[in-house]
């Protein structure tokens, strides 16, 4: 009896040892993968996607090389364009008077000392009267002052008729100039001036030419090489000093005028660098620098106004256009690792990047495919970052220079790899 129980107890052990030897791993059915190794597999094809080359283009995927830069700081002000006033011009009449003619328009061209319009005046028929009489007697007393000078050499003549003939030479002298600033002040400038006097020595006045010296018809010049961009006159309209019947500007620069907040002002320097952008045209950027920066905040909007100016050979910034300036400053003895921003996303809660691995760069070109193969291997890396300056994000870890990441299209990778993660073909 005792025998037979025993046989009993036996022979449950035997069969849980042949169980026990079945589950070595080194017996398992051929083609089956451990656990153990499934589970690294699984977490390696989770970090890791197979992109075709023609899925490159499709997807809007493109490829940037890390690198550093010595961008500090950057800061990003609303603005507008305005005209640069230190080439801009208003034009009014001198005088009152009728408007005879006009030699411009609106959008003309016109050149410093041109002739804009005309406007009858005979205060100005005057004023060019009294100096060719002061004009005559500046050289008819040239003449005696010569002759004095070289008879009171000669003792030729007393000290006291010396005296007289070069006193009524300076004072001939200061009646010349002050006839030719009555002249100035209709804007008459020296070339013109020039002309009349010509004509003055080549008239003949006994024979009664010279009645036509002297011109009713005052000639309004451009005091600027500029545009018309304003016009408010017409021919023979009665005008007067007080009216601005022309507006000309040199449109090739232009300011731009920016906003900056309290913060802003820590960032912003007279050696910032100043890029301008405007939706008008995207694909351009504009580089200005700043002229002036106030030493008031605006009391309203607790802004402080900048400005910069800005080359415009193309006329394709116009006055009162909205613009974005971005405000950069630079150290070349700080230069970090940056990543646009749009290069990262957040993957299994974490900042994350998509490296090209075994990527080669040479320069501009790229090389994305390695060891033959024809697909593009983008891995899932996590980074460390740091400040966001601009749309440029720095990277404290995780990334070395001259990797090759995606800079764009990181959002589509994303979505790829978490459909690849539940059977997507492309997911390796």
């Amino acid at each position: 009896m005792k025998m037979k129980n025993l046989t009993l107890l036996v022979l449950p052990l035997a069969f849980l040892l042949i169980a026990s030897c079945g589950s070595d791993p080194q017996r398992d059915t051929p083609g089956e993968i451990p656990a153990e190794e499934a589970a690294l597999e699984e977490e390696a094809d989770d970090h890791e996607l197979h992109v075709e080359p023609e899925q490159i283009e499709e997807w809007g995927i493109v490829p940037g090389v890390v690198s550093t830069t010595d961008l500090v700081s950057a800061v990003d002000l609303p603005g507008v364009i305005e005209l640069n006033q230190n080439r801009t011009a208003q034009i009014s009449s001198y005088v009152d008077g009728k408007v005879l003619s006009l030699a411009v328009d609106l959008g003309s061209r016109v050149r410093k000392g041109q002739p804009l319009l005309t406007v009858n005046s005979p205060a100005f028929s005057s004023a060019q009267a009294r100096y060719l009489e002061a004009y005559a007697n500046y050289r008819f007393s040239s003449g005696e002052h010569d002759r004095a000078v070289e008879l009171f050499r000669e003792k030729a003549i007393e000290e006291r008729e010396y005296l007289r003939r070069i006193s009524t030479h300076e004072l001939a002298v200061a009646e010349l100039a002050a006839a030719e600033s009555i002249l100035h002040s209709f804007g008459i400038y020296h070339d013109w001036i020039d002309r009349l006097v010509d004509r003055y020595t080549e008239i003949d006045i006994n024979g009664g030419e010279a009645h036509s010296l002297a011109e009713s018809a005052l000639p309004i010049l451009s005091p600027v090489d500029g545009i018309i961009i304003s016009r408010d006159v017409v021919v023979g309209e009665n005008v007067d000093p007080a009216k601005v019947l022309f507006t000309v500007s040199d449109l090739n620069t232009v300011w731009a005028h920016l906003d900056a907040y309290e913060i802003d002002l820590p960032f912003i320097d007279y050696d910032s660098r100043v890029t301008i952008t405007t939706p008008l045209f995207p694909e351009q950027t504009f580089s200005g620098t700043i002229t002036y920066i106030s030493d008031v905040v605006d009391a309203t909007l607790r802004t402080v106004h900048l400005r910069v100016e800005l080359p415009n050979r193309e006329r394709l910034l116009r006055p009162n256009l909205f613009i974005r300036g971005l405000v950069q400053n630079y150290d070349p003895e700080a230069r970090q690792i940056a990543i646009p921003e749009e290069a990262i996303t957040m993957y299994h809660g974490e900042k994350t990047v998509f490296v090209a691995a075994d990527a080669h760069a040479h320069g501009d070109e790229m090389e994305l495919s390695a060891h033959g193969e024809d697909h593009v291997v983008f891995e899932v890396r996590h980074i460390e970052l740091g400040a966001l300056i601009g749309n440029m994000r720095i990277i404290t870890g995780g990334l070395q220079e001259g990797e090759v990441i995606a800079v764009k299209g990181a959002f589509t990778l994303k979505a790829e790899l978490e459909k690849g993660s539940v059977g997507d073909a492309h997911v390796h």
